[in-house]
Parts: structure tokens; sequence; C-alpha cells
């Protein structure tokens, strides 16, 4: 079995794929680097892969582990979140528009695809300030929290879900078109903010 960080040739006693990993990760944490993916025989394995075969002896003849700097990775992360923020502002204005029209049926179209940024737009946040310990409770932007503008959307989407149950499309028009046209200028910028400080964080980690 060979063993590879990143291209880098890595020899280890192990050959249970959890502790393989152990020994990986150490050896890379003194560069501040982690491990962002396991390959096993060239094919990266996804949570549900990597959990079952953790327990067990690897038995492929490669294994690679693919490695990057947390700071950079959950402020590209972010980044990148931010850039895709504009999609679900034109989804939401588009589905407006169509539901003003009382064309709800073609709306859904664009409310899913708003709806399926703003669940990555969360995670991500979540998961980078996870990564890094940030405490959003303490990151602040035009005036709230980072904690207190994740609730904020949290809330206007469960005004949608009760709009969409109601059938009320002249409200979820209202919501999409104006109140979560709004929450993307928050996002936008408290994800500024976020980044700015992963950034400092960075920087004073040396």
């Amino acid at each position: 079995m060979d063993v590879f960080i990143d291209n880098d040739p890595f020899t280890t006693s192990h050959t249970q794929l959890g502790r393989i990993i152990n020994d990986a990760a150490d050896k890379v944490a003194p560069a501040r680097r982690i491990i962002v993916e396991v390959r096993l025989d060239g094919d990266a394995l996804d949570d549900d892969q990597l959990a079952a075969a953790e327990p067990n002896d690897v038995t492929a003849d490669e294994v690679q582990f693919i490695t990057a700097d947390p700071y950079e990775l959950a402020r590209q992360t972010l980044l990148e979140v931010q850039d895709r923020l504009d999609l679900a502002r034109d989804a939401q204005q588009r589905a407006s528009v169509k539901l003003q029209a009382d064309n709800a049926a073609e709306a859904m179209d664009n409310v899913r695809e708003a709806m399926a940024v703003w669940q990555v737009a969360q995670d991500s946040l979540l998961k980078s300030a996870q990564l890094l310990n940030i405490p959003l409770d303490d990151i602040e932007s035009d005036g709230r929290s980072a904690s207190q503008t994740i609730t904020l959307l949290a809330g206007r989407l469960a005004q949608m879900g009760e709009q969409l149950n109601a059938r009320d499309w002249i409200g979820l028009a209202d919501t999409l078109g104006y109140e979560l046209d709004a929450t993307v200028d928050q996002w936008s910028a408290m994800i500024d903010t976020v980044a700015q400080h992963i950034l400092q964080l960075k920087q004073d980690a040396g």
C-alpha cells in the first residue's frame, strides 16, 4: 500500500484507515494544513464512505490525502458563496414577478433555486466558523452580529414556508422581492466582514 499526502510519499506503520488519517493529520498540522479529501485508488470518499471505511484495514493499493490551508479554504468558500448570492437575488426577483402575474407554478422553480443558494450559504458559513473556531456572536456587520444575521435569514425562510403552505402568493412575492432582496445585501456585507476576520486570524497565526 502506497500512501501520499498531496503528492508526497508518506510512511505509516498502521493499516487501519482511521489511524492512517490520524498519522497524516499529525504530519501536516505543524504546517497549519488540514486533510480535506481522502482518496482510495484515485476515488474520493464522500462522508458516508469515509465513516464506513475508517474502522477497517485498507485494501486499496494507494491512499492519498489532499490537504488545504484552513484559513484559505474557509475564506475562499465564503467568497464563492458571496458570488452565488447574486444568483439567489436574480431567482427571487424572477419568482416575485411570476407570482405577481399569478403564475405560481413557474415561480416554484425560481423559489427552489433561491432556497438552494441560501441553504449552501448557511451551511458554508457555519462550517467555516466551526473549522476556525470563529465566535459568530462577536462578528458584527451593519449593526448586527453574524449570528443575528443567520437567525434573521432563518426567520424569513420560515415565513416563506408558511406562505407557500397557505398559498399566499402575494405575500410570498413581497418576501422574495423585498425582504429577501435586502437579506442578500446583509449577507454580502457580513461575509465581507467574516472574510476579513479570517485574514486577520491567519496573520495572527503567523
